[in-house]
């Protein structure tokens, strides 16, 4: 049996599942499944999983992590600067990437993660010198007044709240964090975040994610990095806004 995927959530545990975008098959062989994932048109992934009494496959958006490089440092590059007078305040929204998560449950309602998949482009930038600088995930967006659409299993919608602090005008042209501090918050097929960025000078700020507002009837992404609790949120962008 196969089930069609169209949205994120909690689905039955079947043998199939299929969307446009990416195939997963689970295929009973004794004591274990065989796990084997598609992305279309090609490229295949396949491990073994042990034989439990599972229920239920958890497909989430979660923190916008790349398999094969180690960084939790996200990059926003605005194709607009945004322009910011001393001492004011500006709401405003813009696409953020998502890694797409499967977790599976048993009926002791036990999570596994068992994989993860970009969707979405992956670009590497380095915020900062060859010497001091880090190494980030680079995303090109747009800074609109009204929530933007995303594109399922790919993007999310960020609200940020951008606060110039300092007595000069600012141009902000980007913006990096730490996505280990992420909240992200799902329904249907849409995805959400939020984010502050707190301007101190016109070559200074400090960014941190926040709960987003209007969370009602939706669910919070299970986190792929736990240690969140154990470190300070807030990122100070010392080499340039």
């Amino acid at each position: 049996m196969e089930h069609f995927v169209d949205s994120y959530g909690s689905f039955p545990f079947l043998e199939k599942y299929f969307s446009g975008k990416f195939q997963i098959e689970f295929t009973k062989e004794s004591n274990f499944y065989i796990y084997k994932r598609n992305l279309l048109p090609e490229s295949e992934r396949k491990f073994t999983l042990p034989v439990l009494n599972y229920t239920n496959l958890l497909i989430q958006p979660t923190e916008p992590l790349i398999s094969d490089f180690s960084t939790t440092y996200l990059l926003l590059l605005f194709n607009n600067p945004l322009v910011l007078f001393p001492d004011s305040e500006i709401q405003c929204f813009c696409d953020f990437p998502i890694s797409l998560s499967f977790f599976l449950q048993n009926d002791r309602r036990l999570v596994t993660h068992i994989d993860m998949l970009n969707l979405s482009k992956t670009k590497l930038a380095l915020y900062g010198d060859s010497h001091k600088g880090i190494v980030c995930r680079l995303w090109k967006t747009e800074i609109s007044t009204e929530p933007v659409s995303q594109t399922l299993f790919e993007t999310g919608c960020l609200e940020l709240s951008v606060v110039n602090t300092s007595s000069v005008r600012a141009i902000l042209t980007k913006s990096v964090f730490d996505f280990s501090f992420i909240q992200i918050f799902f329904k249907g097929n849409e995805c959400k975040a939020k984010a502050r960025i707190r301007v101190i000078s016109d070559q200074f700020a400090e960014t941190e994610f926040l709960t987003p507002s209007d969370i009602s009837e939706t669910t919070q992404s299970i986190d792929l990095i736990p240690t969140k609790i154990l470190s300070k949120s807030k990122f100070l962008m010392e080499f340039g806004l």
